[in-house]
């Protein structure tokens, strides 16, 4: 999934100082007479398509792993992993992890399930929250985010094993914040033509952050399911917007 506020705040430190420009990329279209995309445009429009297949995929499994690195090797800094179900009723369920994912307890765990969800904190004490169905479904729509990133980005070129670009820190609201409000990413097409890696980055004094999004398990069955009553210790008044569902995970015990 495109990096959210709540995940990469586990994760990711804040960016606080400029990423340096890159050069732009001269464009010549090859050939005499007609001309068609630029290399630019072609690479825009095979990441759009990417991108909108693995949107629609009906399920998938994801994860973004936040990492700093100062010189001394890359340090983890925050994962998450996240399963997704758009097949019927939308549902999501999140693992949150202080440096690397299935390393040691989960510090936040979220299971939505149309206008039911439940968080818990590493004692696995559930707490049930009411919540307007609309809210799950935007939890899983990726195709609503990927179109934002990519109206906004720019310098689309090919990069080591990748198509990179770039885009302003408002076209995701969340990951490394820089000064110049830049960010640089790249992105992998994989096997079938889904886009099955992002990354974004940005300079932080003397360090990177680096948050890598994965995609993968495309259809594959996803069992996201409430967590046994006997699990749920109390229940948290209806809430009604996603800024109330984020300010719900700061008060949980970690």
């Amino acid at each position: 999934m495109v990096p959210s506020s709540r995940s990469l705040k586990h994760g990711a430190t804040r960016i606080a100082a400029a990423v340096g420009t890159l050069a732009a990329l001269a464009v010549l279209l090859a050939g005499c007479g007609g001309s068609g995309p630029s290399p630019e445009d072609s690479i825009r429009e095979r990441l759009e398509a990417a991108a909108a297949k693995t949107a629609a995929a009906p399920t998938l499994e994801s994860s973004a792993q936040a990492e700093v690195e100062t010189g001394n090797g890359p340090e983890p800094t925050g994962c998450v992993e996240v399963r997704v179900d758009r097949v019927k009723t939308a549902k999501v369920a999140t693992r949150d992890y202080r440096r690397v994912c299935a390393h040691g307890p989960a510090t936040l765990q979220v299971i939505a399930i149309g206008n039911h969800a439940w968080a818990a904190g590493p004692r696995h004490d559930w707490v049930a929250i009411g919540v307007p169905a609309r809210l799950t479904a935007d939890l899983v729509d990726e195709a609503k985010k990927f179109d934002r990133l990519f109206a906004a980005a720019s310098d689309f070129h090919e990069g080591p094993g990748a198509d990179e670009f770039d885009a302003p820190f408002s076209a995701v609201g969340a990951g490394p914040r820089t000064e110049s409000g830049e960010l640089h990413f790249r992105a992998v097409i994989g096997r079938g033509g889904y886009l099955t890696a992002l990354t974004v980055s940005g300079v932080e004094g003397e360090g990177t952050t680096t948050v890598k999004d994965t995609y993968e398990a495309f259809g594959a069955p996803q069992r996201i399911a409430p967590p046994h009553p006997a699990e749920v210790a109390s229940r948290h008044a209806p809430i009604k917007s996603k800024p109330e569902f984020e300010q719900l995970f700061e008060l949980l015990p970690y």
